[in-house]
């Protein structure tokens, strides 16, 4: 005797539909006799997620060990923000000095452009919001949040120097977007 596949009901001989349940029949044989389903965790291993912080392409192997030893203090200084100039005429010999100086760069030109612009939005604010006092709170509130989008330029620039500090030349996120990548590097990501 056949049975349901959803509900377990016994089918009559034939039966396209369940009766109980109103399920289609498939002809698929009793659920007695059909194998037990193997658990999808055991079919496949999830692939872990994708961090945009922490998986960023690593250029690490383009660059030799010592180049990476005699450029790693240089490099440092690349996060430093307006030290990058330092890096950026002493270190020109140095492909690795060169890498971290791009990113070095482009994160204090960001961060300076970001503390311009916060500073004439809170002078702006102070002079439309700190004449009542309820409106102080708004203008407190209003600075705190724009000093926490700081801590983000603060972040990547620590973030930079660890990674120089470990003789790495790995992409800092978002930063890393502002430079072209050539087409090998790209095929070789998507391996």
């Amino acid at each position: 005797m056949a049975f349901c596949n959803k509900c377990g009901a016994p089918l009559e001989e034939g039966a396209k539909f369940c009766n109980v349940c109103g399920t289609p029949t498939g002809e698929q044989p009793a659920k007695a006799a059909q194998p037990a389903a193997q658990p999808a965790a055991a079919a496949a291993p999830a692939a872990p997620k994708k961090n945009f912080i922490t998986d960023t392409p690593d250029h690490t192997s383009a660059f030799t060990d010592e180049e990476r030893a005699k450029g790693k203090a240089l490099s440092i200084l690349s996060y430093l923000w307006f030290l990058v100039l330092i890096p950026a005429f002493a270190g020109r010999d140095s492909r690795y000095v060169r890498f971290h100086v791009k990113q070095g760069l482009v994160l204090s030109m960001a961060t300076s452009a970001y503390l311009f612009v916060q500073n004439i939005l809170l002078d702006i604010f102070q002079a439309l919001l700190w004449n009542f006092i309820v409106l102080k709170i708004i203008y407190v509130f209003i600075a705190v949040c724009l000093w926490f989008v700081f801590t983000v330029f603060i972040a990547l620039m620590v973030l930079g120097i660890i990674y120089a500090a470990k003789g790495k030349a790995k992409e800092l996120p978002i930063v890393g977007l502002c430079f072209p990548r050539k087409k090998a590097e790209t095929e070789e990501e998507a391996k």
